[in-house]
């Protein structure tokens, strides 16, 4: 609602003859919102003190899944029965909803998905009929993969919570979930501190929020197409710790570059600014001469 009030504020500064001369320029490509980074810690579930005394060796897995443990044993008892899926057979089923993101139920425009729509999906990839997975119809996921499941969907609908409800920006990180489940279920050390995965998908999720203006735009296609890539690699790629290893240096050069030639178009907006300037009161001082 402010542009019309700084429209009544031009208007009537230019009837009294204020700053007559002052005239907007349009300004370089900067990112949209300068905020703090994205913090993954506290998008995760937090995990349990250790009791004064003891030690502990659990892993950032173990400790992050001891809510949803002491949730599971409070509730009502859940069914044991059928097989619990192989690293195949979820793997072929993931790949399956990363080919028609569309089955996952309630995934409208691209946003990260919810627990709950990825364990649907997954569970109707795992047992559908004549999907060439054994023991197809009696398929579930075991309790760990359920908790990762679980902790990877919290982890991404917290990052998107940061983002604008609607756009481009909650989309893209939208297209990368899939993919990071995929990883975590390969490897649980995706929730140690400092893993590739975990450090990129901070810096993925900064760019997306803090470089994308949803004005379709070139420069917002350039930065779209740039984390597109990054996407594709993830999805095809095997899934492990070094292909995040590379994607963030991919992901790193590319935001220099992009700051690189923001800083040179603002510093040419400003000589360009200069030289007019310059020019205006040469002209000022030439018709005084005369």
């Amino acid at each position: 609602g402010l542009a019309g009030l700084y429209e009544i504020i031009n208007r009537h500064l230019l009837a009294e003859g204020l700053l007559p001369r002052l005239r907007a320029f349009p300004m370089a490509r900067t990112p949209v919102r300068k905020q703090p980074p994205l913090s993954l810690e506290t998008a995760m579930s937090p995990a349990p003190a250790t009791p004064p005394g003891k030690t502990t060796a659990s892993s950032a897995l173990d400790l992050l899944r001891e809510p949803l443990i002491r949730r599971r044993r409070a509730g009502p008892a859940h069914n044991d029965a059928g097989l619990v899926a192989t690293e195949e057979e979820w793997r072929a089923a993931l790949t399956a909803l990363q080919q028609r993101p569309s089955l996952i139920p309630g995934h409208v425009g691209g946003a990260p998905a919810s627990a709950t729509q990825l364990r649907r999906a997954l569970l109707d990839c795992l047992n559908v009929a004549g999907a060439g997975i054994a023991d197809a119809a009696n398929v579930r996921l075991g309790d760990e993969q359920d908790d990762i499941l679980e902790l990877v969907a919290r982890l991404l609908q917290s990052l998107a919570g940061a983002m604008r409800p609607v756009g481009k920006a909650r989309a893209l990180l939208g297209d990368l979930q899939l993919p990071l489940l995929r990883l975590a279920l390969a490897d649980p050390g995706f929730f140690e501190a400092g893993h590739p995965a975990q450090s990129l998908l901070g810096t993925f999720a900064d760019a997306a929020r803090d470089w994308i203006e949803d004005s379709d735009s070139e420069a917002d296609r350039g930065v779209i197409g740039a984390l597109h890539q990054l996407v594709d690699r993830a999805i095809w790629e095997p899934p492990a710790a070094a292909l995040y290893t590379a994607l963030q240096g991919q992901l790193d050069a590319y935001l220099a570059q992009l700051e690189r030639k923001s800083q040179l178009a603002e510093r040419r907006h400003v000589e360009a600014m200069q030289g007019h300037d310059r020019l205006e009161q040469a002209r000022q001082r030439a018709a005084q001469l005369m």
